[in-house]
């Protein structure tokens, strides 16, 4: 009996939505100090002090600070920008950081000399700044789920937010009772015995294959076996060529654990 349907799921986004936003910001580093101090002479506040020293504190606090706010918009007028903002991830360290601008820096050399030798030192420390991030993710997760491992019900507490759920969860209410479910069932297998009843009996061919005995398999033998399933390649295999989501790389994570535990 065989059954075929159209099977409709949600699956949380386990991965924070990067947030753009739209900033104003100043070139500094092309301020021409030359110009600044040639425009901030002609402003008549510092031109001639003693023409405000009769002011009060407020006031020349902001006389001082329109004058110069009017110089550095003249000087340097703002320009809109996109910040991409995501939060980092917890197994993101200090070290990650280091990383991180070590191989910017290196971009930037790059971008400047063109040289084919700063391309090639800027690949090399991506490639082992991805591999160093992978190493470190591994660590992280592999030390909480260790650190947890006697207290499932905290350890099903650190890692339910990453999971993609909550507290507040609640599955919502079947479409359908039991019964009608029962009821759905039995009408389809009736269908299916009504269907076949005039159907020919099937034809069995003989074989002169036999299986005489069954060799016992021992404990060890068994938990070489799992260890060493292709499920190691195809772990690495996705976690290197696609995105897989954190609940993938989880459920990996406890079916080695388990099953090592178990054996």
């Amino acid at each position: 009996m065989s059954d075929h349907g159209l099977v409709i799921a949600e699956l949380p986004l386990l991965h924070t939505v990067p947030i753009h936003a739209l900033r104003e910001v100043r070139g500094w580093r092309g301020l021409d100090r030359t110009r600044l101090a040639e425009a901030l002479a002609a402003v008549p506040a510092f031109a001639d002090p003693d023409s405000v020293k009769h002011l009060p504190v407020a006031d020349l606090f902001d006389l001082y600070d329109s004058g110069v706010r009017q110089v550095i918009d003249h000087l340097l007028p703002t320009r809109p920008v996109i910040v991409r903002h995501r939060p980092l991830t917890p197994w993101f360290n200090s070290e990650c950081h280091a990383l991180r601008r070590q191989v910017r820096r290196a971009e930037r050399v790059y971008r400047r000399s063109h040289s084919p030798d700063d391309r090639a030192r800027w690949i090399r420390q991506t490639r082992d700044m991805h591999a160093r991030f992978r190493a470190i993710e591994a660590q992280y997760w592999e030390g909480r789920i260790a650190a947890d491992a006697a207290d499932p019900r905290r350890l099903w507490s650190a890692f339910r937010g990453m999971l993609g759920g909550s507290a507040d969860d609640v599955a919502p209410p079947p479409s359908f009772s039991a019964d009608e479910f029962a009821d759905h069932y039995e009408a389809k297998i009736e269908d299916i015995r009504r269907a076949t009843s005039t159907a020919p009996d099937p034809d069995y061919s003989i074989t002169a294959c036999r299986l005489e005995e069954l060799s016992a398999v021992t404990a060890p033998q068994l938990r070489h076996l799992i260890t060493s399933s292709p499920s190691n390649f195809f772990y690495y295999y996705f976690r290197l060529k696609t995105r897989v989501t954190d609940r993938t790389l989880l459920q990996y994570k406890f079916y080695k654990r388990n099953t090592a535990n178990w054996l």
